[in-house]
């Protein structure tokens, strides 16, 4: 059985994908891809939950580290003044069974890509996505 201090040890290796994520916007700029705005965000989340007592009764029923990293990537690029690309990729790398108890490793929650383009002779704007891959119980 693994200890609690084990457990802390390993946590880190299993975020590795998310520091690759983390350090996308400085690779985009060492590929020369300056033309294209990279932003985003990530957050890490270490919970430690811990019962006294009766264990059964406990209204947390998953004792131990629980921990999970949100993260989110924007990206741009206007070509012109009547054309544009912009996207969106945010998920999640957990191993917090409070997250998400039924999935463990790294889920996309939302992705969303857009083209547009207006000084064709028929303007058009191509929208894919906006797809929520994730909602918790609350949220239904």
């Amino acid at each position: 059985m693994k200890t609690r201090s084990d457990k802390l040890r390993t946590f880190p290796r299993k975020l590795l994908p998310l520091a690759v994520a983390a350090a996308l916007p400085q690779a985009v700029a060492a590929q020369g891809l300056t033309d294209w705005a990279v932003s985003g965000s990530n957050t890490v989340r270490i919970e430690s939950y811990d019962t006294n007592g009766d264990v059964s009764q406990s209204p947390y029923p998953f004792s131990g580290s629980q921990a999970y990293d949100e993260f989110n990537i924007n990206f741009a690029r206007r070509v012109s003044a009547f054309e544009q690309w912009r996207g969106q990729i945010a998920g999640v790398a957990s191993d917090s069974r409070y997250r998400q108890e039924d999935h463990r490793g790294v889920t996309a929650e939302r992705l969303n890509l857009l083209y547009e383009k207006g000084d064709a002779q028929v303007p058009f704007r191509v929208e894919l996505g906006d797809y929520y891959g994730y909602f918790s119980y609350r949220t239904l």
